[in-house]
């Protein structure tokens, strides 16, 4: 995109962050009420419907419902890449709100403090979570 073309990937990951806040609110707001559901809202899993084995994915949406409803340990149950992005993105944001904080606070002569960077590894440890919770699933189920 234009708009982040020169861009650092912690900028990136910071506003895509915020605006992930703002709609994590609203959507928590509304499944506490019970406007939303996501059950209602999405279609079944294709992968499911096709194999009748689950995807990577499965238990996705049961375990975002679940974070929503400050249900945090059957969340983890039904998918624990969801409570892995939501620590991964409330360290990352708050290290960097921290940082954004203190450097416009400092003196001159202080030293810059910086957030936490991106690496590339904490998306192939996600990954990695996502695939290890599905064979232990396939495992389990069969």
């Amino acid at each position: 995109m234009k708009i982040w073309k020169d861009k650092s990937p912690e900028y990136i990951c910071c506003s895509l962050g915020l605006f992930l806040i703002a709609a994590g609110i609203l959507f928590g707001t509304l499944q506490i009420t019970g406007i939303l559901s996501l059950h209602r809202a999405l279609p079944p899993c294709y992968f499911y419907a096709a194999t009748h084995i689950p995807c990577p994915g499965c238990g996705m949406t049961r375990a975002i419902e679940s974070f929503f409803s400050f249900h945090f340990l059957s969340s983890f149950r039904y998918h624990p890449i969801v409570i892995y992005i939501f620590i991964f993105y409330a360290l990352f944001l708050s290290t960097h709100t921290w940082a954004l904080i203190i450097n416009k606070l400092r003196k001159p002569s202080a030293p810059i403090i910086r957030g936490m960077k991106f690496r590339i590894g904490y998306i192939y440890f996600g990954i990695f979570v996502m695939f290890a919770q599905w064979f232990v699933k396939l495992f389990l189920l069969f």
